[in-house]
């Protein structure tokens, strides 16, 4: 079988997508976004549906039906490291 630029390009596309991270989201029409402070995600997002304080400081966020849930990471000095798309 002989493969087609084409198809060798899809493969390619495939094999080296990686993966998916939010750099930003939405609460409440404010842009959450790297550095910004714990008190501004809650102002904004309010409480998240989990928290989880044992390694690093994440807060998870459930969207709506059929969107990725968010994960905020946050360094030590409260202010965000990551924002993070992840399956429900």
């Amino acid at each position: 079988m002989k493969a087609t630029p084409l198809f060798a390009v899809l493969i390619a596309c495939i094999v080296l997508t990686p993966p998916v991270y939010a750099d930003t989201f939405r609460c409440a029409g404010h842009i959450i976004e790297q550095g910004m402070s714990r008190d501004e995600v809650l102002e904004y997002c309010g409480a998240p549906a989990e928290e989880n304080h044992q390694v690093v400081n994440t807060w998870t966020y459930a969207r709506n039906s059929g969107q990725l849930s968010v994960v905020v990471f946050f360094y030590s000095n409260g202010n965000i490291e990551k924002i993070e798309s992840v399956q429900n």
